[in-house]
C-alpha cells in the first residue's frame, strides 16, 4: 500500500502485483521456510510495510511502531530482557 501510493503520487501506473519490497521478500521467505509453524514470532525494526506483509500471512509479531518510544541502556553489564518466543528478527524501513 505504501509503495502503491508513492507511485500514485509521482504519476506512475503500476500495479500492487509489480512491487516486490524488501517487506515483501521477508515475508515470503518466512513462508516458504514455514516459520508460522514453529510457533514463534517475528520481532520487527522498522515500519509499518513489514508488519502489513507479516498480517497477510497471518505471521504474529511483536516491536515495530509499537516500540518507536523503547530506549534501552548501554554500560556493562546490563542484561536486556528479552522475548524466548522470538523466532526471528526482521530490520527495515519500508
Amino acid at each position: 500500500e505504501g509503495y502503491k501510493a508513492r507511485f500514485d503520487s509521482l504519476g506512475l501506473n503500476v500495479n500492487p502485483e509489480e512491487i516486490f519490497s524488501s517487506s515483501f521478500a521477508a515475508a515470503a521467505y518466512l513462508e516458504q521456510t514455514k516459520f508460522k509453524e514453529t510457533g514463534k514470532k517475528v520481532y520487527i525494526i522498522g515500519e509499518r510495510g513489514i508488519q502489513e506483509e507479516l498480517d497477510l500471512i497471518n505471521v504474529p509479531w511483536t516491536g515495530g511502531e509499537n516500540d518507536t518510544a523503547k530506549t534501552i541502556e548501554l554500560k556493562p553489564g546490563f542484561a536486556l530482557p528479552h522475548d524466548e518466543d522470538v523466532g526471528a528478527v526482521i530490520v527495515g524501513f519500508d
